[in-house]
């Protein structure tokens, strides 16, 4: 039934984006800017294919079109166009998206589409803003389909330290400490038995520090009271 459920959303998929495409290509060609489709093609295939993942979020889409559509016109404002200074855009663009958490791939074509139509300032309203809008409203049009959903659009989220298992406490033996304060983490402060070399150093950073016992391995918690009695010759001695 999944595999069935896959294939089907495949299908839409491919029925969707290649309508998409195809109203592009003819809104772009009427109105003399047919290379400007290309970005917002490439867009509409991230779009369509997986519109929960990151780069097809609104603001990266809108953001990192924005963003090349900037860089771009104001390096072919500032320096003649060639392909090093187109290069350079790129390259700025991409640092500006990553740097603004807005990371789309497809409009990183952008700089080399002005180099070639050299535009005005009303590049960024039409087709840049335009086509930007009408993407990330067609991704959550999308995504709130869930035909269109993706196992591996959106990462797991991370398993929280107040939902992991409470430690076993008939397996280990853990001394309360009367003269520590108590963790916020725990019902009670715990003292974990100190050990030879560097481990002995770790464990009492890890206990200073009160990190919550659940996150500690098994084999760090004390088998036995800490520290041992003294015996009545005044030496310590051995915990059984």
């Amino acid at each position: 039934m999944a595999r069935r459920r896959e294939r089907i959303g495949i299908a839409a998929a491919a029925v969707v984006v290649a309508a998409s495409v195809f109203t592009l290509h003819v809104v772009a060609r009427t109105s003399g800017m047919a290379l400007a489709a290309f970005p917002f093609a490439t867009t509409l295939v991230l779009v369509c294919g997986a519109p929960g993942s990151p780069p097809s979020s609104s603001r990266a889409i809108v953001g990192g079109h924005m963003i090349c559509g900037v860089v771009a016109l104001c390096g072919h404002h500032l320096w003649p166009v060639s392909e090093l200074a187109t290069a350079g855009m790129v390259g700025v663009a991409l640092a500006l998206m990553m740097a603004l958490r807005c990371f789309h791939p497809p409009a990183g074509i952008t700089p080399l589409i002005a180099a070639q139509f050299q535009p005005d300032w009303s590049f960024l309203l039409w087709p840049v803003l335009t086509g930007a809008l009408l993407a990330a409203f067609l991704a959550r049009c999308l995504e709130a389909i869930p035909l269109f959903r993706r196992s591996g659009d959106t990462a797991p989220a991370p398993r929280s330290i107040a939902s992991a298992p409470a430690p076993d406490a008939g397996r280990f033996q853990i001394t309360p400490c009367c003269n520590e304060v108590a963790s916020p983490c725990v019902e009670d402060t715990t003292r974990v038995r100190p050990l030879a070399g560097a481990r002995h150093a770790w464990l009492w950073l890890l206990h200073r520090s009160q990190v919550p016992w659940t996150t500690v391995p098994p084999a760090v918690l004390c088998p036995a009271p800490w520290p041992p009695a003294r015996s009545a010759s005044g030496g310590r001695r051995r915990p059984r």
